[in-house]
């Protein structure tokens, strides 16, 4: 995978010194694009209002089962194309302040594991 970077905090595109867009591939593009597709709310892109994650209606909704959650995670992390198996998806809610976590590693379609600790952490 090859993409545009992305500024780990603010998310805009990340330009070098000299103000070019810099580029990322391998396992960071992968676990970019898995973080990036874990941030996409469903009906954020005008063009098509099915893509991204249903936080609203299936998500931050009372009462929802963290088991339910945890497929949906997984469901979008198998959707990135160099993704074949997510062997590990944990979530961790602090209820207090209403934060959850979301560790992940993703097997590659080379056979390698990206690893979510390696990457800057994702909070939803």
């Amino acid at each position: 995978m090859r993409g545009f970077a992305l500024d780990t905090t603010t998310h805009d595109l990340a330009l070098d010194a000299g103000g070019r867009l810099t580029y990322v591939d391998g396992d960071a593009a992968t676990a970019q694009e898995i973080k990036t597709r874990i941030l996409f709310f469903r009906g954020e892109n005008f063009m098509d209002s099915r893509e991204g994650v249903p936080y609203f209606k299936e998500i931050l909704i009372k009462g929802v089962s963290l088991a339910r959650v945890r497929a949906i995670m997984r469901q979008v992390i198998l959707s990135v194309p160099s993704v074949v198996d997510v062997p590990l998806l944990r979530i961790d809610l602090e209820r207090q302040t209403r934060v959850a976590t979301v560790t992940w590693h993703a097997r590659t379609s080379e056979g390698r594991i990206v690893r979510s600790e390696d990457y800057p952490p994702l909070v939803v």
